[in-house]
């Protein structure tokens, strides 16, 4: 029973985040410690409850409690952005769970497929999964954005956003099939964020944070390695 326990280190790492979780943030709501609104306390301890659901069934269906925790911080990011003021750290202090839930729900692809040698297709599987929450997060934050205030994102500086938007949902399309491609365009859309906010203080202010935005630097080298890591393997056979 210990081994089969210790054999699940990405279980274990959840259970230590929920015990600072609920310590750290459920335990103050309860305790009336954190003077937050009614919703705010009620919507805190309802994603505490979704997290232990996730963290519950990840020990006994690694793919259920991947997807779960994948759905957790896609809440917990929009609360975060539109109903929690001022809980900007809570997206990083939160990011863990979501490569936690990336992993578990890639072990649980990786043993379904443990008897072929698809070692290549695994590691694209685990890119797209990747690709597809950021697409999710960005879209989450970038659309509402732009329909309040549409025209105001088609003029200078905020064009630069509308644009952002633009390279990162071509490079989206091109990452199914087009690798190469899209680690590039996700390479220049880093670019971009870097330069024009350190040209405006305007777009400095509204930007993806360069932390943020790193993991989609990183995703660009990732497609691109993988691209090269493909060619490879065709022309060996």
């Amino acid at each position: 029973m210990i081994k089969l326990i210790f054999n699940k280190p990405l279980q274990i790492g959840a259970s230590l985040y929920g015990i600072l979780y609920f310590v750290g943030i459920a335990l103050p709501v309860l305790t009336g410690e954190f003077k937050g609104g009614k919703f705010e306390n009620i919507s805190i301890l309802a994603m505490f409850l979704f997290f232990v659901g996730g963290l519950f069934y990840s020990w006994f269906n690694e793919r259920l409690g991947g997807l779960l925790f994948q759905i957790w911080y896609l809440i917990i990011w929009i609360l975060s952005y539109f109903f929690w003021p001022g809980a900007g750290l809570v997206l990083v202090m939160s990011f863990p769970i979501l490569l936690i839930g990336i992993f578990m729900y890639q072990n649980a692809f990786v043993k379904r497929f443990k008897n072929s040698s698809t070692k290549l297709k695994l590691e694209k599987h685990l890119l797209s999964v990747f690709m597809l929450n950021y697409a999710i997060l960005y879209i989450v934050v970038a659309i509402p954005k732009l329909l309040q205030n549409f025209t105001k994102y088609l003029e200078q500086p905020y064009l630069i956003f509308s644009l952002l938007l633009l390279v990162f949902l071509i490079s989206f399309i091109f990452s199914w099939k087009k690798e190469l491609f899209a680690g590039i365009l996700l390479i220049i859309w880093y670019l971009i964020v870097i330069i024009s906010s350190y040209t405006s203080s305007e777009i400095y202010n509204e930007s993806p944070s360069f932390a943020m935005g790193l993991t989609l630097l990183i995703q660009g080298i990732l497609f691109i390695k993988y691209d090269t890591k493909q060619k490879k393997l065709k022309t060996k056979l």
